[in-house]
């Protein structure tokens, strides 16, 4: 729990009608991990001890007791618990990790590894002799791999030219997982020493799975036109056991992308998923859709801005530009530091292609948040003529004072993407919106959290602030409690509303609808 989505969570363990607080209120930011397997301690991370960095703590619940198992040294987040100890996750950068094996008698890096690799879902078997996990160690894709702590050798179970992402195992040894492929979810069940046999769900994205004691797995299920439901599975298919409520909308009224792939300036195959509106046909008024990250991906799971858009008459392209996520490690690395402005060209080419083939009328909207924020506010500066106006949703103005004001624990790890403040400072600056905001013309709405700890508001207001005095058309929504993002349903209501409006008066050029 934190406050006002400032992220500072506390840890509260409710028991026999009350709360106890096990970790935070002093300003410390507590990321809850696993419980042992006897139930009665729980392992988390905290940065209690210094605001840039994370530590292993393991605290008694009956006793109340914690004592420190690791001091780390960047975030890290607790995995898992096995015979010899917790399996704690550290990141060097968003996309490269260290399992750190860690006890009362000390710490060990498990895999130790010299180029890049992530190590992610990383679970115990049930004899707790070993460690299932996704990994792309040595390799452009993650796999499903197995990982021998007595003998500490790793064995891959599955690979294929799509990652794998979501890993579980039952206390009976069956190991579900998941693979994106191209966006949507497969799901494979495994059991060892046989081949993986693929599960059939609906065509979406599964965010979460869990097991139950006696073997039923659930999972998190979200499709473009529905939200996340559960969904129970076996080996033949998997039933739905919620059903999330769609405020009245029914799933043929809103739009089910399609995906295709345009070549950019480079020739490089870019993904997208389209987004059509219900009626009339093109070229459409069209609203770009960029996601955050930038180590991100757009895919086909239940967006409610999105489908209010295309609802109301818009076509949304939603493109996985250089740097995304799922196409592998040489494509998430296609915009690091210098190569940026080649993901930025991609969103243009983009643009450009949809009006040439008579998708889209000229002069588009695009939106975005967090990165994807960046992303709107570095397109309108550096093709201005290419849009009629943009949505700003928690972006970063200028990469430099983002660098300078993000988070402390925050910090080395974007530097890896972004460049450093040290020694790409050129850089940074060159690629900052903020320095170029002369060259903006297309009306802007701003959106952002007062309370946000990774993108401060100030980026917000200084792009704000310096389009208000050139004369130029903004508009800001500036939230007190929220914030990198909108949680509370009155404020995403508010929110979503103002952006709809402000495009369709923009962008279609027509009054806002009711």
């Amino acid at each position: 729990m934190d406050r006002g989505g400032d992220e500072r969570f506390q840890l509260l363990l409710l028991r026999d009608g009350g709360l106890t607080r096990l970790a935070g209120g002093d300003g410390s930011i507590n990321y809850l991990g696993v419980w042992s397997p006897e139930g009665d301690r729980i392992a988390y991370t905290s940065n209690m001890r210094d605001v840039r960095v994370f530590d292993l703590h393991v605290v008694d619940v009956g006793m109340g007791t914690s004592e420190v198992w690791y001091n780390g040294c960047s975030m890290c987040f607790a995995e898992t618990w096995t015979r010899a100890g917790i399996v704690v996750n550290e990141l060097e950068s968003s996309l490269n990790t260290n399992l750190i094996l860690a006890s009362r008698k000390g710490a060990e890096v498990l895999i130790p590894h010299s180029d890049e690799a992530l190590f992610r879902c990383v679970r115990s078997d049930p004899s707790g002799k070993g460690l299932y996990m996704a990994t792309n160690l040595g390799r452009e894709f993650t796999g499903l791999a197995y990982y021998d702590l007595a003998r500490k050798s790793l064995k891959f179970l599955y690979e294929s030219r799509w990652d794998v992402e979501l890993v579980e195992v039952s206390g009976r040894g069956t190991v579900a997982f998941t693979v994106n492929v191209d966006g949507y979810s497969k799901l494979f069940l495994y059991e060892p020493g046989d081949r993986p046999v693929e599960v059939r769900i609906p065509e979406g994205v599964v965010n979460a799975m869990a097991w139950s004691p006696d073997g039923r797995l659930a999972i998190s299920l979200s499709t473009p036109t529905s939200p996340s439901n559960i969904y129970m599975v076996d080996v033949e298919k998997a039933v739905q056991l919620t059903h999330m409520p769609m405020m009245g909308l029914k799933g043929q009224q809103l739009s089910t992308p399609k995906p295709f792939r345009y070549c950019s300036f480079d020739g490089l195959e870019v993904p997208v998923l389209a987004y059509k509106p219900p009626t009339g046909k093109p070229p459409y008024p069209t609203i770009i859709w960029v996601h955050g990250g930038p180590e991100a991906q757009a895919r086909p799971s239940f967006n409610p801005l999105v489908q209010l858009l295309a609802y109301k008459g818009f076509m949304v392209l939603a493109p996985n530009v250089r740097g995304s996520t799922g196409y592998g490690r040489t494509y998430v690395h296609m915009d690091d530091v210098e190569k940026r402005f080649n993901a930025l060209r991609d969103v243009y080419e983009l643009a450009k292609w949809a009006v040439e083939e008579g998708m889209a009328r000229p002069k588009l909207g695009i939106i975005g948040a967090s990165y994807g924020g960046y992303t709107v506010l570095a397109c309108l500066a550096f093709f201005p003529e290419m849009w009629a106006a943009g949505v700003d949703i928690v972006g970063i103005a200028s990469l430099v004072t983002f660098l300078k004001n993000t988070g402390p624990w925050r910090r080395r790890i974007r530097e890896r993407e972004y460049g450093s403040l040290e020694e790409d400072l050129e850089v940074l600056e060159k690629l900052s919106p903020l320095n170029h905001v002369d060259r903006i013309r297309a009306p802007l709405l701003v959106i952002h959290g007062r309370n946000d700890p990774r993108v401060p508001v100030t980026e917000a207001l200084q792009i704000v602030e310096a389009l208000k005095s050139r004369g130029r058309i903004v508009e800001a929504l500036i939230f007190d409690d929220e914030g990198h993002g909108l949680s509370k349903i009155r404020n995403r209501v508010r929110a979503y509303t103002a952006a709809l409006h402000f495009l369709e008066k923009h962008v279609k050029r027509t009054s806002p609808s009711s």
